[in-house]
């Protein structure tokens, strides 16, 4: 068996469901809901990347084993979103690099500065 990389945390999903809730034009009448779809099989195609548990869903994404699963989980989502509306991609670019911040924060791998 081979060892899997640790699950992202439900916080990254929640954090996502709640910017796109926030950023879905309200035009959109009855297909909203296949955004929230959309959104959850690209994060579940990138976490299942890295952890290899599941059949693909939809992607045919390279193995990341031992990847972030959290980082891929927000990226999917960040992609995703912003192609679909991008209008609010500054948005989703500040999402995506406060939970980067977060997540190399509380790593404890510190920053690396790089000098042009």
């Amino acid at each position: 068996s081979r060892p899997h990389a640790a699950s992202a945390g439900p916080e990254v999903v929640i954090e996502w469901n709640q910017l796109l809730q926030s950023t879905l034009p309200g035009n959109l009448g009855p297909t909203a809901p296949r955004y929230y779809a959309m959104l959850h099989v690209a994060i579940f195609d990138a976490v299942n990347a890295i952890e290899r548990q599941y059949s693909r869903f939809h992607a045919q994404l390279p193995d990341r084993a031992g990847g972030s699963a959290e980082a891929a989980a927000a990226q999917a989502a960040h992609d995703l979103l912003s192609a679909l509306f991008p209008a609010s991609a500054a948005v989703y670019d500040a999402a995506l690099a406060a939970r980067a911040f977060t997540s190399i924060a509380s790593s404890g791998r510190g920053f690396v500065a790089i000098a042009a």
